[in-house]
């Protein structure tokens, strides 16, 4: 018999069927192939294809990586490949809500129609793909991650951002807020389904700017009790914990993954 109680057991994602959003992206690839590595059968959707193609070649013989290019801004592209995957390896125990593609800056000179852009990809994305994906999940229970932001909690402080003008429009701190919401409404009308909804926040995981200029990191560490960058690999465990029976009590929460920022 089985011990429910072992690390293994708990938080295990053997066999666990998983769908991701923004899959191309830097943290949905990286923790596409920490759950590929780990057993689970990952359908990963995005708009573009050209990074996951050295991934998909790794894992495509044990056909544990399903790759749809889709626009996840069209519910009904989305629903094709989700009853798709469901058809071949059954329900789905998890969704993570990662694809978002929105332009830093600018601020007060935003028009209405870049505002609205940025809506669609973030909280109107998030929202159309779990309808999709919510009739689908396991009934014994099931996860969705919702990808949040530390400036769904505080504003940025700007002049962390130097003369780079890449500091986080309005319209995506707003949208990302909308998303944090989103968790905890969707949490209170899906736990009667056994669906846990939470949301989870990464802090600084800055790529080429953080190797083009030090003095952008160094302003960086200064806001940070950890002083370095976050990789994606600090990600894992926590992703693994969400997804896991290891948080079939935790819906509707944030879980903050920051270096200690918002500690300072």
């Amino acid at each position: 018999m089985e011990n429910k109680f072992k690390i293994s057991t708990l938080f295990g994602l053997e066999g666990k069927n998983i769908v991701i959003t923004g899959a191309n992206g830097y943290l949905g690839r990286n923790v596409s192939d920490f759950l590929l590595s780990n057993g689970a059968t990952v359908l990963a959707l995005s708009r573009k294809k050209d990074k996951l193609e050295e991934m998909c070649k790794t894992h495509m013989e044990s056909r544990s990586l399903i790759f749809n290019k889709v626009d996840c801004r069209d519910e009904e592209e989305v629903s094709n490949s989700v009853k798709k995957f469901v058809g071949e390896f059954g329900s789905i125990d998890c969704l993570f809500n990662n694809a978002f593609e929105a332009p830093r800056r600018p601020n007060l000179e935003m028009k209405i129609d870049e505002i609205n852009k940025v809506f669609q990809s973030c909280f109107v994305q998030y929202w159309t793909v779990s309808r999709s994906v919510i009739p689908h999940m396991n009934p014994q229970g099931a996860s969705i991650i919702n990808n949040g932001s530390l400036w769904a909690k505080v504003s940025p402080k700007l002049s962390t951002y130097l003369d780079l003008e890449n500091e986080p429009s309005i319209a995506i701190t707003v949208s990302k807020a909308a998303v944090h919401q989103l968790s905890r409404y969707l949490s209170s009308i899906l736990a009667e389904k056994l669906i846990r909804v939470n949301t989870l926040v990464p802090g600084f995981f800055a790529q080429k700017r953080g190797v083009e200029r030090l003095d952008y990191l160094n302003e960086i560490y200064s806001n940070l009790a950890i002083k370095r960058i976050g990789t994606p690999n600090d990600l894992f465990a926590a992703v693994a914990f969400l997804v896991s029976s290891g948080s079939s009590y935790m819906t509707g929460q944030e879980l903050i993954i920051d270096g200690g920022y918002l500690n300072y």
